[in-house]
C-alpha cells in the first residue's frame, strides 16, 4: 500500500529544493568571483546519493560541461587511500604503526632516525621538514626550469631526502609538518611489502571493489577514457597584475602517485563515502583517531589522524575531512559520520577554495547559515564593508583601505605624514583592527563604525576621525 503524501514531506521537499537553490547560487557566483572554470560536487545522506551536479567547464575551448562523471584530481584526498591501504598490511600482520621506517626503508633520513615510525609518516608528525621532493617534478609539467634538482629515480627522491636531516629540530610526535614526501614514502613501503606497485595495490584493495571503474593513476588512462570526460588541466599564471589560466600538462609522475596522484569522478568518489560512512572500514576507530594538533583546520582544536582531519566541535558535530591541491586542480571532502552526510567537491583549478564550497553545504545541510559560521565568508563580508575610500573634515587627511596580496592595507594620512600597513583584524564584531608595524605591542588600533543600515561611514584613527567618500 501506498503512503499518502503528507504535508510535512510536501515542506521537506520544498526545503531541500530551497537548500539545492542557494547552493547553486553560491558555486555560480563563487566561480565568477574566482575565475574557477568548472566545478562539481556530490551529496551523500542517509545512505544514498541525493545530489550531484556539476558547473560550468572541464573544457574552456571546446564548451564542453563538467559534470559529476569528468575524471579530476583528487590531489591529498589520495592520503586517505594510503592510510587505508598501509591499515590493510597491518591486519594482515606485515607491519604495525610502531614499526621503524628504517627497517623498511633502509635509507636517509630514516636510518639516523630510527625513533620514527610508521604512524609518524601517516600523521605528519615525523619532524621532518618538507623537502618537496614529491613536487619537484611538477615544477617542469608547469614549464617552470628555474631550479632543476633531478628526481628520476628512487635514489634521486632519497638524496633529496636526505637533504633534510641538518633540519630536523623536532622529535617525532612534537610537531605537526605537513610533507608529502612522508606519504611517498608510504607509498614505497607498501610496494616492498605487498610486492606490487602502490597503483595496483590501490586498485586491487580499493578502487576495483567500489566499482571506481575509471579512478586511475595513469595518464594514458585519463586521456584515453572510454567517455573523454575528464578535465583539461589549467594553471593559475600572474601576468602583471592580471590573474590569467593557461592550459597546461597533467602533473602525473611517479612520486606523486601516494600523496596525491589519484583521478576520479564525483560518482566515483561518492561511492568511496558510501563505503567510509557505512562501517567498512575494521580499524576505524585507528584511522580516525586523533593524533596531533592541526594547524589549518576548520577550527583551533582540529586534529590530524592517519590521512584525515579530524574536528569533534565544528558547526556542533564531530567531522572527519580532507582537501586536495595539485595546482590544476582543488578537491575536499568532508564526512559527517553521525548524520551519515558526506561532500565531495571538485575544480579543474586551485582559484578560491573547494573547501569553502565544501562547508557552505555542509552547513546548510545542518541547518545553519553559512555566512555566519564560515570565516572567510564572515571576513569577505568585513572586507566588503571596510574598503574603501574616506576623508577627515574639509578634507584635510584621507585615509585609504584596500585589499591586495592577501592582506588588507591601510594608508593613512595624518599630521606627520602618511602610514602605510597592513591591519588585521581584533574583534569583528566590533570591527576593530590593529596595525601590523615593526615595534612591541600595544599596535595602534584602527576602529570603524556603521550606520543605522550596517554599513561602515566612519573610521577612527589616533585623534582622528575619517567618514567614508
Amino acid at each position: 500500500m501506498l503512503r499518502r503524501t503528507t504535508l510535512k514531506d510536501v515542506i521537506s521537499l520544498k526545503l531541500q529544493a530551497e537548500k539545492k537553490i542557494e547552493i547553486d547560487s553560491f558555486i555560480r557566483q563563487f566561480m565568477i568571483e574566482n575565475a574557477i572554470p568548472g566545478v562539481s560536487i556530490g551529496i551523500f545522506k542517509d545512505g544514498e546519493t541525493i545530489f550531484t551536479q556539476g558547473y560550468g567547464y572541464r573544457d574552456i575551448e571546446n564548451g564542453l560541461p563538467m559534470t559529476p562523471d569528468t575524471l579530476f584530481g583528487i590531489g591529498s584526498i589520495t592520503k586517505s587511500f594510503t592510510a587505508l591501504a598501509i591499515l590493510n598490511l597491518i591486519e594482515e600482520n606485515k607491519i604495525n604503526l610502531n614499526n621503524s621506517v628504517s627497517t623498511i626503508l633502509k635509507r636517509e633520513p630514516f636510518l639516523s632516525h630510527p625513533d620514527i615510525n610508521i604512524g609518524h609518516l601517516l600523521s605528519h608528525s615525523s619532524g621532518i621538514p618538507s623537502a618537496d621532493a614529491s613536487l619537484i617534478e611538477s615544477f617542469y609539467k608547469f614549464g617552470k626550469f628555474d631550479k632543476i634538482i633531478p628526481v628520476v629515480s628512487e635514489d634521486d627522491f632519497f638524496h633529496i631526502l636526505s637533504a633534510s636531516m641538518s633540519y630536523i629540530i623536532n622529535k617525532p610526535g612534537e610537531i605537526f609538518l605537513y610533507n608529502n614526501d612522508m606519504f611517498e614514502c608510504l607509498g614505497l613501503i607498501i610496494e616492498k611489502i605487498s610486492k606490487k606497485s602502490y597503483a595496483q595495490y590501490i586498485q586491487d584493495l580499493l578502487l576495483s571493489k567500489l566499482d571506481m571503474k575509471r579512478a586511475t593513476f595513469s595518464k594514458n588512462s585519463i586521456i584515453n577514457d572510454p567517455s573523454s570526460n575528464y578535465i583539461i588541466p589549467y594553471l593559475k599564471d600572474d601576468e602583471g597584475k592580471k590573474e590569467i589560466l593557461r592550459r597546461t600538462e597533467f602533473p602525473i609522475y611517479k612520486f606523486s602517485e601516494a600523496s596525491g596522484g589519484l583521478y576520479a569522478s564525483i560518482n566515483e568518489m561518492l561511492r568511496y563515502i558510501e563505503f567510509m560512512l557505512n562501517g567498512a572500514i575494521k580499524n576505524s576507530s585507528v584511522l580516525w583517531k586523533a593524533r596531533i594538533s592541526y594547524p589549518d583546520g576548520f577550527t583551533p582544536d582540529s586534529k590530524y589522524a592517519l590521512g584525515w582531519v579530524i574536528d569533534d566541535n565544528f558547526l556542533d558535530e564531530s567531522m572527519i575531512y580532507h582537501g586536495g591541491h595539485i595546482d590544476i586542480c582543488c578537491s575536499s571532502i568532508i564526512l559527517v559520520p553521525n548524520k551519515n552526510i558526506g561532500v565531495i567537491v571538485g575544480q579543474n583549478s586551485c582559484n578560491g577554495s573547494a573547501s569553502i564550497i565544501s562547508r557552505y553545504i555542509i552547513s546548510l545541510l545542518l541547518g545553519k547559515t553559512p555566512e555566519l559560521v564560515i570565516p572567510e565568508l564572515k571576513f569577505k563580508k568585513i572586507i566588503n564593508l571596510i574598503v574603501g575610500n574616506y576623508i577627515s573634515p574639509l578634507g584635510l587627511y584621507k585615509l585609504e583601505i584596500s585589499l591586495k596580496d592577501q592582506l588588507l592595507w591601510a594608508n593613512i594620512e595624518i599630521d606627520d605624514g602618511i602610514i602605510k600597513a597592513p591591519i588585521i583584524i581584533d574583534n569583528e564584531r566590533e570591527l576593530s583592527f590593529s596595525l601590523c608595524l615593526a615595534q612591541f605591542p600595544p599596535y595602534p588600533k584602527i576602529k570603524f563604525t556603521t550606520n543605522s543600515k550596517g554599513l561602515v561611514e566612519f573610521v577612527n584613527y589616533d585623534r582622528y576621525i575619517y567618514k567614508k567618500k
